[in-house]
């Protein structure tokens, strides 16, 4: 496994990594991790879930930064790692060090498209820069999309159908999963978090793409007797944050938004709550849209990304036009009067996360992909 970066670094690339490479590493495969270190305090080898990871020289993220992992990268791969199968995470340095070390070592390379497709269109047509990310593109052996949009995007433009996978991330349902009434409102407790309000959550990065403002001008469309005897509760850190706050104090939401800021274990949030809400701008497929639905919440996300492939509109949760704040206006007010329904709704939204992401299914269809090679 290849990526920038890696455990105890959190985000959604490097949670989805270290979920598959434990999967894989029951079912017996040999997996290790190749990352950069970003922190100098960190060893430059160290073992992580009992998995071997290796930390290359490269600490910061300029393109120099890149050619010192590749290069270092091959290096290492050329002593420790020869004829392997190289699953780079990311496109980039990342994805140049899997293609190259596919073709020089005599292994096969997988790239992960793990982002929108906006991201990618403005990659692909930058002159030069665009040239080297489509011979990036045709050097691998498979690219692995995480939602439907990605894989017609990539047949569209000449990529064969054998060498495209859609490969959506996946969750632990076992980890991830509802928890009785009781428990429910221990966990409320221990989070300080009201038992007599329904509580809306939002789990993510609060960076522009993830579209809290939205959800914000929405919260305050809500009818006030919806919105008192609820609680938002957004969970996360990021650059947004103090306009968030502002919007939040301007409309005068405070009694009825909490802002929580980072959380090692979200899961909790999930366990306590009663809907969730993802108003992005973009994704590629969100980890908290898969988490919460596992937890058997009734998720309203925008109609982006990977949400089109898991959420059937008004069966399993609702889809909403990107920034449409009287649309999510309207669909939180009915979720927050139906108690019935959010339950039902919540039901199936886990049953179609075990039946479609699970880990173990997940890392099973990767074994396969891996065995066409060996």
């Amino acid at each position: 496994m290849i990526i920038p970066s890696y455990f105890p670094a959190v985000g959604g690339a490097e949670v989805q990594a270290r979920l598959l490479s434990r999967a894989l590493r029951r079912d017996g495969l040999d997996v290790r991790i190749l990352t950069r270190r970003l922190d100098r305090r960190a060893a430059s080898r160290s073992t992580e879930d009992g998995l071997p990871v290796v930390r290359l020289p490269s600490v910061g993220i300029t393109s120099i930064d890149s050619i010192i992992f590749l290069l270092a990268g091959l290096w290492h791969l050329f002593q420790h790692g020869r004829r392997g199968i190289y699953h780079a995470h990311a496109v980039g340095s990342a994805g140049w060090l899997a293609v190259l070390a596919g073709r020089l070592l005599g292994g096969r390379s997988l790239i992960k498209f793990r982002t929108n497709i906006d991201v990618y269109e403005r990659l692909y047509s930058r002159g030069l820069a665009g040239w080297q990310f489509r011979r990036l593109f045709f050097g691998a052996d498979r690219l692995l999309v995480v939602n439907r949009g990605l894989e017609r995007w990539l047949l569209e433009r000449g990529y064969a159908r054998e060498r495209v996978v859609y490969f959506p991330n996946s969750v632990d349902a076992d980890v991830f999963s509802p928890v009785s009434p009781e428990q429910k409102r221990v966990t409320r407790d221990a989070l300080g978090l009201p038992q007599d309000k329904t509580i809306i959550l939002n789990v993510g990065r609060l960076s522009r793409v993830k579209g809290v403002d939205v959800l914000l001008e929405a919260w305050s469309a809500l009818p006030e007797a919806c919105r008192q005897g609820s609680l938002l509760v957004i969970v996360g850190d990021g650059p947004e944050l103090p306009r968030l706050k502002q919007i939040s104090f301007e409309l005068h939401l405070d009694t009825t938004v909490s802002f929580v800021g980072s959380y090692s274990e979200p899961r909790e949030y999930y366990q306590a709550a009663d809907i969730f809400v993802l108003p992005s701008r973009a994704e590629g497929l969100s980890n908290a849209l898969i988490e919460a639905m596992a937890c058997a919440l009734p998720c309203t996300a925008s109609a982006v990304g990977g949400a089109l492939d898991l959420i059937k509109d008004g069966e399993n949760g609702f889809l909403f036009e990107s920034e449409n704040r009287d649309q999510l206006a309207s669909l939180l007010t009915g979720l927050i009067r139906e108690n019935f329904q959010r339950q039902s709704m919540g039901q199936r939204a886990r049953q179609t996360i075990v039946e479609t992401v699970e880990i173990e299914a997940m890392a099973g269809r990767l074994c396969k992909i891996y065995g066409e090679w060996q």
